[in-house]
């Protein structure tokens, strides 16, 4: 079972995965890739592509029979799109869809929502590109699971609530049972 929490700056993703994690410590854990890579550089072509390799080499070589990313390819999407525009953009799009072709993921959770960003050294801090990299999201994350006929679910509210309405929709999909 792979897990994919995807979502714009400051919408707890992290918290989530962090409070699974510890709800279900047998879980494996792919860490949010882009945070490897200084925020200063991140919004260009060969960084963001970088990015893009290093998130699927990640998903392509983790080990464990529940697997909860942190981000994945599908978030990586919309920051190509943002920061490409070009023809690079198109290249990035055939790496995405060639490792969608592989049913990477079983379900793909969306964080429908976003806070005042606080610099924690590193995410971008812009709230104008907050806001757009939502929208974007909110739009090319529930048309490509479509696409590729991966379940998606968004989620709202504290972690708590967030954590419940994962794991029913694990129960439904009858990959978890606690």
């Amino acid at each position: 079972m792979r897990i994919a929490i995807c979502g714009a700056s400051s919408a707890g993703k992290t918290t989530l995965v962090k409070r699974l994690a510890m709800k279900h410590p047998e879980w494996t854990i792919i860490q949010e890739v882009s945070s490897n890579f200084d925020r200063q550089y991140r919004n260009t072509v060969r960084i963001q592509r970088m990015i893009l390799e290093k998130q699927i080499d990640a998903e392509i070589n983790i080990k464990g029979h529940t697997v909860l990313l942190d981000r994945c390819v599908l978030d990586n999407l919309v920051y190509c799109w943002r920061v490409c525009h070009t023809i690079a953009f198109d290249d990035c799009l055939c790496l995405i869809n060639n490792h969608m072709r592989t049913k990477p993921y079983d379900l793909i959770v969306f964080v429908n929502e976003y806070f005042p960003l606080v610099d924690n050294g590193l995410r971008d801090i812009d709230p104008v590109a907050q806001r757009q990299t939502f929208s974007a999201m909110s739009i090319m994350i529930p048309a490509m699971c479509n696409a590729y006929g991966i379940p998606f679910l968004r989620v709202t509210g504290h972690t708590n609530s967030r954590i419940d309405v994962i794991e029913k929709r694990l129960r439904e999909l009858r990959a978890f049972d606690p």
